[in-house]
Parts: C-alpha cells; sequence; structure tokens
C-alpha cells in the first residue's frame, strides 16, 4: 500500500512543480522587461540632461561673445580725448546688439533685450593708464541665458524641458593705443 501512495504522490507533486517552474520564469521575464523599460527611461533622461547643458552652454557662450563684440567696437569707435567716452561707447553697444537681427526683425538671442536694458553710461568703467589716458574700459552685466528642448511642429509644438542660467558677468576690453 505505500508504495502505490508513492506513485500517487509523485503524480500529484509534478503539476505544481511544473506551475512553480512556470510561474518562475514569468516573474523572472517581467522583472526583465520592467528593468529595460526603466532603464531607457533613465537614458532618455541622461541624454535630456546633457543636451540640456550643452544647449545652455553653447548659448551662454554665445551671448558672452556678442556683448564683449559690442564692447570692443563701441570702445574702439570712440575718440580717447573725448569727453564723454562712457556714453558714446554705451550707445555704440546698444547699437551694435540691436543690429543681430533675424530679416523679420526678432533678436538673434531675447536675452539681448534685457541686456541692453542695462547698459548705461553710468555702468561703463574707464581706466586711466600712469600717463592719464584711457586704457581699459569695463562693464558688469546680469546675464540670463535660457536653454530647451522642444518638440513637434506648429499646434503640436511643446517644451520638453527647459533651465535658465543667471550670471554676472564683468566685460573688459583695452583702449587702442596710436601706433598699434
Amino acid at each position: 500500500m505505500s508504495r502505490e501512495l508513492l506513485k500517487q504522490n509523485k503524480k500529484a507533486m509534478s503539476i505544481p512543480s511544473t506551475l512553480l517552474v512556470f510561474l518562475a520564469l514569468f516573474l523572472v521575464v517581467t522583472f526583465l522587461f520592467y528593468f529595460s523599460a526603466e532603464n531607457a527611461k533613465s537614458v532618455k533622461n541622461i541624454i535630456y540632461s546633457v543636451k540640456l547643458t550643452s544647449d545652455l552652454y553653447e548659448r551662454t557662450n554665445l551671448i558672452t561673445f556678442y556683448v564683449q563684440d559690442a564692447l570692443e567696437r563701441g570702445v574702439n569707435s570712440v575718440d580717447v580725448s573725448a569727453n564723454n567716452k562712457e556714453e558714446l561707447i554705451a550707445e555704440k553697444m546698444k547699437e551694435t546688439l540691436d543690429k543681430y537681427r533675424y530679416p523679420d526683425g526678432i533678436l538673434i538671442f531675447p536675452e539681448f533685450e534685457k541686456i541692453i536694458g542695462q547698459i548705461s553710461a553710468e555702468k561703463i568703467v574707464i581706466i586711466n593708464g600712469v600717463d592719464g589716458t584711457p586704457e581699459k574700459a569695463e562693464i558688469e552685466l546680469e546675464i540670463s541665458a535660457k536653454g530647451g528642448i522642444n518638440s513637434g511642429i506648429g499646434d503640436n509644438y511643446k517644451e520638453i524641458a527647459s533651465v535658465e542660467n543667471f550670471y554676472k558677468k564683468k566685460f573688459s576690453t583695452e583702449f587702442l593705443k596710436a601706433g598699434k
């Protein structure tokens, strides 16, 4: 009789064992798909972060370049013997930055509006050399650069992510000396 019970128990145990193996495989496959999907989201977020950061640094560097260029043009356009050098430099800087527009009249960087509003004769500092002639001009400006990732066109256009960088920067350039 005990042999008959063993045979029945072996047959009865094969179904639960099979179910256990299939359920374990199902759980493993499910977790693999879940972790794979989560990993893909993480990679996408990392790509967005890198793109946002690089776009922001690129935009910041371009804005800095154009403002520095405007200061240099302003300083180089002024006669060193003029009494109102600060005013002339400020006006030339504003004029130079205002020229950077698309054909439809929009500034290439919207940040230029705020920068142009900050430029004034009072913010420009002229540093004289030992002989009393102007040697250097400086201006400190607060700049905000915005970068973002966008998706879609027209009505489907949406901003996926954006970041803004606020910073103060002191721009300076030397006056051209006679004979240079």
